[in-house]
């Protein structure tokens, strides 16, 4: 798994769809999927997809809103 920043989101309607509770803010979103393959990407980006030392997705996250 591999996740990927997004900017220009709704943070209100992220909270709210998350149910967080009132002393959390949400402060960033994260499309999270399966690594393609490299050569399936544009030319422009492949230079940008290099291993790097990031925790895996794994030991970052979990699934669910706060509330169940």
């Amino acid at each position: 798994m591999v996740g990927d920043g997004i900017g220009g989101f709704d943070i209100e309607r992220a909270a709210l769809e998350l149910k967080m509770p009132d002393d959390h803010e949400v402060q960033i979103a994260i499309a999270i999927g399966r690594r393609g393959e490299r050569d399936a990407l544009p030319e422009a980006f492949r230079p940008l997809e290099q291993p790097n030392a990031r925790l895996p997705v794994s030991e970052t996250t979990r699934a669910g809103s706060f509330l169940g």
